[in-house]
């Protein structure tokens, strides 16, 4: 029998996991608010008992456990344990809501949390604060993966590392990937208040305009209405929610560099245009949206791009196209869904990052047999050469994620559903999209319900942290 080879703490995971959760037991006070204005004394007493959760355990917790550092190992865990207690906390309000039920509750919670955006729930029955906390849990979900993804999973020195610090010899930029959280954060509210003033200015009530750019900056697809964004047809409310969801697709602390460099336009055009991630994900809604212009013809032109944005982010706002009836765009949506947008961002899939380290694999693959042996070049990134253990986890990922979505596809299949819609919900589900075929419903049985949680949770933690949690809880000697 194998061991663990260091011992796991499990004190300090648990001590870090509560810790994460005090911003959303914080937010909890939002809508509790908003229910006293209400006078809905129900709705405040459940967000309170939230919030009064979250501060007992922490400060347990905070004066139980000392100050501990936490390995990397640690760090994996904390990442997967977060989002199920997280979906937990944020689901009370809605447990304690009599017409819902604990599995929905929860099902709901998980798609806000992890921003995928399917739902079990009808928006315009729900009470407006219990509206307004699938936004808010979702715009959480959204910058709290990015915060994780840089405290907990990225190692300092690696070459994943360095695309989060925007700071060279040449540019003197002052910034550690220390203080990167607190500029994501700054960066990430004023487009959240951006975007709630130009949905506004565009026709949106207030409330509306608040809950659609939480749900668009965070790549989350939540909307008020049981229609998406269908009952705002207008185009400048489209076209407001293109630029949030673009944004939210896009390597943060790129947006921070190209701040960084308005006093010389031409070093802030030539970082954007030459950026690889930002100009594939340009390149692809383009090609996408034009072989769909010449497949399809002109109809419906806004609303196609419109749905090719939504899925290549990865935020699953529908503007009522019929999907089921153009199976050829569906089948364009299923890869970008499947890659999503930059690393550092609010989207899932397994980012344009990866994708591109994946076919300089590829073409390595092929070109290898017509060079000698000097001339095979090892794969690079922004000028940073990767080793061969990166591109075994880069690819063992895309596999493992390519891997889930046929199994769960299968599964659903079994229980009659036909293969390619299973195929396309079962991509949008592990890439946490939350665009669907008509599959994802109410009605589904619970079996498949927790299927669904489980690889909106998986896809969005990217898989291995779920690995390591389950062999820490499984072997002996932790």
């Amino acid at each position: 029998m194998t061991y663990l080879i260091q011992p796991f703490n499990w004190r300090i995971v648990w001590k870090y996991v509560v810790l994460l959760m005090i911003p959303l037991g914080i937010a909890a006070i939002v809508p509790l608010v908003y229910a006293l204005l209400l006078k809905d004394w129900y709705l405040s007493f459940c967000f309170l008992l939230c919030s009064i959760i979250v501060y007992i355990v922490s400060k347990y917790l905070r004066s139980n456990i000392p100050e501990q550092t936490f390995k990397y190992r640690e760090g994996l865990v904390i990442v997967a344990v977060c989002y199920p207690i997280g979906a937990g906390i944020a689901a009370i309000p809605f447990i304690l809501d009599s017409d819902i039920s604990w599995i929905d509750a929860f099902f709901e919670a998980m798609s806000g949390v992890t921003t995928t955006g399917f739902t079990m729930l009808q928006p315009e029955s729900l009470a407006p604060p219990l509206v307004l906390w699938r936004a808010i849990i979702q715009w959480i979900g959204g910058i709290g993966f990015i915060l994780m993804f840089v405290g907990f999973l990225v190692s300092a020195g690696s070459p994943m590392a360095k695309l989060f610090v925007p700071e060279t010899q040449q540019e003197r930029i002052p910034l550690t990937l220390e203080k990167i959280a607190s500029v994501i954060m700054r960066i990430y509210i004023f487009f959240t208040l951006l975007g709630v003033l130009l949905l506004f200015f565009s026709g949106m009530t207030l409330f509306d305009a608040f809950c659609f750019a939480m749900s668009a900056i965070s790549t989350g697809g939540f909307s008020p209405y049981n229609d998406s964004a269908i009952p705002y047809p207008s185009a400048n409310v489209k076209l407001v929610l293109i630029f949030l969801m673009i944004v939210g697709a896009i390597h943060f602390t790129l947006i921070y560099k190209s701040i960084y460099t308005l006093k010389s336009p031409h070093k802030c055009i030539k970082r954007l245009i030459f950026n690889p991630q930002l100009f594939t994900l340009i390149s692809s809604l383009t090609l996408v949206f034009i072989i769909v212009y010449l497949y399809n013809g002109s109809a419906q032109n806004l609303n196609l791009f419109f749905t090719i944005v939504s899925a290549h982010t990865n935020t699953g706002f529908s503007v009522g196209v019929a999907l089921t009836s153009l199976p050829f765009f569906m089948s364009l949506l299923i890869p970008i869904m499947f890659v999503g947008g930059c690393i550092a961002s609010t989207t899932g899939g397994i980012k344009i990052f990866r994708a591109l380290i994946a076919f300089q694999v590829l073409y390595r693959i092929i070109l290898k047999p017509f060079l000698i042996r000097e001339e095979i070049t090892l794969s690079t990134f922004n000028s940073e050469r990767l080793n061969e253990d990166d591109i075994r986890k880069i690819m063992s990922l895309i596999l493992l994620q390519g891997g889930l979505i046929f199994i769960a596809t299968m599964i659903f299949v079994g229980y009659g559903f036909d293969f390619f819609s299973a195929f396309f919900d079962m991509t949008s589900a592990l890439s946490t999209v939350g665009l669907t075929s008509g599959i994802v419903d109410p009605s589904l049985p619970t079996s498949l319900k927790f299927l669904l949680i489980l690889l909106m949770w998986m896809g969005r933690v990217e898989i291995f942290p779920v690995f390591i949690l389950c062999y820490a809880i499984f072997r002996k000697g932790i």
